[in-house]
């Protein structure tokens, strides 16, 4: 089984490396860069006992060590670009929400990522969430920020300037901050 599921990775990397380049390549990297990899239409694909839980798509990656200060151990860094997108199933494998943003930086060891630049999160719902920086914790199965986010569902707009923290459904999350016109008995506040 285990051999079977090196097979599996190794082959998706070969075909994460094959289609369409980007517009416009970024410079040659430097010998100090500590670049461990570069790709180009990348599929990663995370699961749970054994079921996938989440895909990721980005247009271009790049895999570098680096280290937050001298005496840090090294981690490895995933640079995305090129459009991010990440989609979350169900138990049963259907679609359940997904993120969309210009960019993302994932960190393996803590596996978390940010996303930044025209962040939106959709639900099954049509639940729609508008910010310019997210993250996803992969762990703790949540998205969070702590900047201004705009929430639309189909009969109200919730706007909140102090973030907001959601499970990856994006079906409860709380708003801090919280601006907007809601319902309470009949009468509008």
């Amino acid at each position: 089984m285990l051999f079977r599921l090196f097979f599996l990775v190794i082959a998706l990397l070969f075909a994460a490396c094959e289609g369409e380049q980007p517009q416009a390549p970024l410079p040659p990297p430097s010998p100090g860069d500590n670049i461990l990899m570069e790709s180009f239409q990348v599929q990663y694909m995370y699961s749970d006992n054994a079921r996938l839980s989440a895909r990721l798509n980005a247009g271009h990656v790049t895999e570098r060590n680096e280290a937050k200060e001298a005496d840090a151990p090294v981690q490895v860094v995933r640079y995305m670009e090129g459009g991010v997108k990440i989609v979350f199933y169900t138990a049963l494998g259907a679609v359940e929400s997904t993120i969309t943003s210009d960019r993302a930086i994932y960190r393996n060891t803590q596996g978390i990522a940010e996303l930044r630049g025209n962040v939106v999160v959709t639900n099954l719902n049509g639940d729609r969430l508008n910010t310019e920086i997210l993250f996803w914790d992969r762990q703790k199965d949540r998205i969070y920020n702590d900047i201004f986010v705009r929430i639309q569902t189909t009969d109200r707009i919730i706007t909140g300037d102090k973030g907001m923290t959601s499970d990856t459904k994006f079906t409860k999350y709380e708003v801090r901050g919280v601006r907007g016109t809601f319902q309470v008995g009949g009468d509008k506040l």
